[in-house]
């Protein structure tokens, strides 16, 4: 029974950075024209795909500048409540380095989401995406 909570959190972080990839490699496919036109304008290969990669940092970091402090807030809050129920009152013990681990994870998890619409935005033909129907 251990074991549980930490496979339900894991299989929850996969799904969430397999949604991460699904959202970045969309966002990067329903925008070619506007990455069409940074490459009429001089942006090199490696300029797109730091825009990419900037657009999935930029989730991320919001993802955890608001999830965070509301995660640790409300999990002091129903812990304080569970273990009120039990009859005790620990102090609940947050850990920076299970913070820091947190935040650097995802920002590992959102490079790599990012790593192949990146090197797909970086590949397409600037003359097709720019080419009026």
């Amino acid at each position: 029974m251990r074991a549980v909570p930490v496979a339900l959190a894991g299989v929850l972080a996969l799904a969430m950075a397999v949604g991460l990839g699904l959202g970045i490699a969309i966002a990067t496919r329903a925008r070619p024209r506007e990455l069409a036109v940074l490459r009429a304008l001089g942006c090199t290969g490696r300029q797109l795909g730091a825009s990419v990669h900037w657009h999935a940092v930029t989730v991320v970091g919001v993802g955890v500048a608001v999830g965070l402090p509301l995660g640790v807030a409300f999990g002091r809050l129903s812990y304080r409540a569970f273990a009120a129920g039990l009859g005790f009152f620990p102090k609940p013990d947050v850990s920076v380095v299970w913070i820091l681990a947190i935040v650097a994870g995802a920002a590992g998890t959102g490079l790599s989401a990012a790593a192949v619409p990146a090197i797909r935005a970086t590949r397409s033909a600037t003359a097709d995406a720019l080419r009026q129907e």
